[in-house]
């Protein structure tokens, strides 16, 4: 038989949609992307059977695999800077804490005069017996992520509100909308992002589901699910968040430093065309038995493994930068020419690495201007330097005073309505403490301690 020239090209795949197509003859590379279908925010109406309920029961699967949560947060925790920015938004926003307030007068501009006050014993007690502070960083965080804060409420049997618990959206599902558009209950389970569904029928779950019933209003409520998040876009289900639009630079920006890390444990690329003669590790059969044939055989292979696994160790990966490959050749003295050896041959690719840099950076641009603050909050270095101090400060103090107040409300809808079952004291509030950077000459903490407002005290009254 002829032989078959070898392949013009060789691919190698990076991930799993991305994949590497070099050239020997162009000695070019190329990146390619199978994306994967953008039906994976789509979500669908599926019945899902589970202990006691095998007819069957409607849930919104929230995205097409129903795993949509699980997916962005180990879409940003592959990320080196979006979790971080999503993080600083959390702290920002928490700022020094919850404190309690009373608005005392409007000022001529039109803004609320509010004094601190200490915090109710009735309110005290409940924050402590919730771990509130938990409640609302965890609340935060889903908020920030998934724009949608699930908090479970439980009354005593005086029908006020003894327990709040923040479901992570990774958890909580929600049933199918009644002929009015209502959703009547949840469902809260941990094991959504494990199971592979079926596309048709029932699926049959094989893990425990807690239905909880959605707030209606009413006393008769022991237990309810509050629902609640920036609404900004929404499916009439769940909402999204808007740097979701930016998932795409994500992923690709996750891809660069794979592939670095990838091309420096491997050489960057096809370093070496080692050329070996047909039969170069055959060993002579010692008779010709079936099996002298196959220990033949079998010691060919073994000489082959071992000597590219010899040559794997001498050239592949960073310890074999710079290496030196020495090797010995038979010379025939009648025809003065040398016996056919092992021929290796060094291949010389330009990989381009400084365009992959700087797409890097350019993904990076775009994933920062997608999460709406100033990248110097987050510690993060733009043009190879850190922000001033001063622009730090400004960056902080526009955010906070454009960026925070919607949020804030988000998270306090819970802790508003705990307040109106319980019967709190209508003019006490509850809101965030900001701290007010100033220059170090003013203060040398840089944070003016007397300063600390909640969003309303920034806000003109109605």
């Amino acid at each position: 038989m002829p032989e078959t020239s070898p392949a013009p090209h060789a691919v190698e795949r990076i991930s799993e949609n991305f994949f590497a197509v070099k050239s020997f003859a162009t000695q070019a590379a190329a990146l390619i992307q199978f994306s994967q279908p953008r039906d994976i925010v789509v979500n669908d109406i599926q019945k899902i059977s589970y202990k006691g309920h095998k007819e069957g029961i409607p849930i919104r699967f929230w995205g097409k695999d129903n795993n949509l949560p699980h997916y962005r947060e180990q879409l940003i925790a592959d990320n080196n800077i979006v979790a971080i920015l999503l993080q600083t938004k959390r702290d920002i926003n928490f700022g020094t804490g919850p404190f309690a307030y009373k608005k005392m007068d409007v000022s001529d501009d039109g803004r609320i005069n509010i004094k601190e006050v200490p915090m109710p014993d009735d309110a005290a007690e409940f924050f402590d017996r919730n771990n509130i502070e938990d409640y609302f960083l965890d609340s935060f965080k889903n908020e920030f992520i998934h724009c949608n804060i699930f908090t479970e409420f439980t009354r005593t049997n005086e029908l006020k509100i003894d327990r709040i618990v923040n479901h992570d959206c990774k958890y909580v599902r929600l049933g199918e909308q009644n002929d009015l558009g209502k959703i009547i209950n949840s469902y809260v389970s941990g094991s959504w992002a494990t199971k592979e569904y079926q596309k048709e029928g029932i699926c049959e779950y094989d893990r425990e589901i807690f239905p909880v019933p959605m707030y209606n209003g009413t006393n008769e409520q022991i237990q309810f699910m509050l629902h609640t998040g920036d609404r900004f876009l929404n499916d009439g289900y769940y909402n999204s968040p808007t740097w979701f639009g930016s998932r795409e630079w994500i992923e690709l920006a996750n891809l660069v430093p794979q592939w670095h890390l990838s091309n420096i444990k491997n050489g960057y690329t096809i370093r070496f065309h080692i050329q070996i003669p047909k039969g170069f590790f055959d060993v002579q059969a010692e008779g010709s038995t079936p099996e002298a044939i196959a220990k033949a055989k079998k010691s060919s292979d073994e000489r082959k493994k071992q000597f590219t696994d010899d040559v794997n160790d001498i050239l592949a990966g960073v310890s074999g930068a710079g290496r030196t490959l020495f090797t010995t050749y038979d010379v025939t003295n009648i025809l003065g020419k040398k016996w056919p050896g092992v021929i290796i041959e060094p291949i010389n690719v330009d990989i381009k690495d400084s365009a992959m840099l700087e797409l890097f950076d350019k993904t990076n641009t775009a994933i920062i201007s997608a999460q709406g603050i100033h990248q110097t909050l987050a510690n993060i270095e733009t043009a190879g330097k850190l922000s001033s101090g001063s622009e730090m400060r400004n960056a902080f103090n526009v955010y906070e005073g454009t960026k925070t107040t919607i949020p804030r409300k988000n998270i306090l809808k819970a802790i508003n309505l705990v307040k109106k079952i319980n019967r709190w004291n209508p003019e006490i509030f509850f809101g965030f403490g900001s701290p007010e950077l100033t220059t170090l000459d003013e203060n040398p903490t840089g944070i003016n301690k007397d300063a600390v407002v909640p969003a309303e005290a920034s806000s003109k009254a109605a």
